[in-house]
């Protein structure tokens, strides 16, 4: 996909004017992305066998892609160094590249590639330049957090990708445990001596589990489950609170 010189464009939620650069006539290449697959020839079997691993809603996980914006600087000599000292400032960092009614924003490692400078004479009047992400292969969506009640509740995830979500609960008062429900994956936390009380945090993309700050153990048979992009039902026992996740959405 080939965006042009177009208006809307963000770059680490900033237009490329606002860091003395511009977009060349060439525009923002968005690279594909290719589902990683593992097929192992089997003899007896066409096409082999199918050893690639998939996500909850049965796809093959995907690879990276590569996002090029060609980039240029222009004005006298002392602009054309501030620009460039300013976009090199995110050499190696993570930064997001968002267009107008795209469903979320890109994010991936930015490299800034070499520069092409043009010359009025024997003044640097302006230079060119190549800026690449390299990123994960979904669109990340707006952060929604939504309530949970005790018992169930139903949580509706936009988007065409699973996503991990993040809990933040209240025991009930006195509950020395607590459950998370959503269908066939549960999150428990095993009965404690004391009741729990203050906040539990359920953190599914790190499988991280804290209590006050504290790190916090899951039972055994716990697994820490995914949304994906439909109503979804979730179950809270001895507890409350909210859950947050970013949209995701392969195009």
């Amino acid at each position: 996909m080939r965006l042009g010189h177009v208006d809307g464009l963000l770059f680490n939620g900033q237009t490329l004017e606002s860091l003395m650069l511009g977009l060349e006539q060439s525009g923002v290449e968005i690279g594909g992305t290719t589902p990683v697959t593992n097929l192992a020839t089997v003899p007896g079997m066409s096409g082999g066998l199918d050893l690639s691993l998939h996500d909850s809603m049965d796809a093959a996980y995907t690879g990276t892609r590569t996002i090029t914006m060609h980039i240029y600087t222009e004005g006298d000599e002392q602009d054309v160094i501030a620009a460039k000292i300013k976009l090199g400032d995110y050499q190696g960092k993570t930064g997001s590249l968002t267009w107008r009614t795209l469903p979320g924003e890109y994010r991936g490692t930015i490299t800034v590639g070499m520069w092409n400078d043009k010359f009025d004479g024997k003044i640097l009047a302006g230079s060119l330049v190549d800026v690449t992400l390299t990123c994960q292969p979904m669109l990340y969506g707006r952060r929604s957090v939504q309530k949970l009640v005790e018992g169930n509740n139903m949580v509706r995830v936009p988007g065409n990708r699973e996503t991990w979500p993040v809990l933040t609960l209240t025991p009930e008062p006195g509950a020395r445990g607590l459950q998370v429900e959503c269908g066939q994956r549960f999150l428990r936390i095993p009965d404690n001596p004391l009741p729990i009380g203050g906040t539990v945090l359920l953190d599914c993309a790190n499988r991280r589990a804290s209590a006050n700050g504290n790190l916090i153990q899951v039972t055994l048979d716990s697994d820490w489950f995914p949304l994906t992009p439909k109503a979804t039902e979730i179950v809270c026992t001895n507890c409350s609170g909210s859950i947050a996740f970013e949209p995701m959405t392969l195009i």
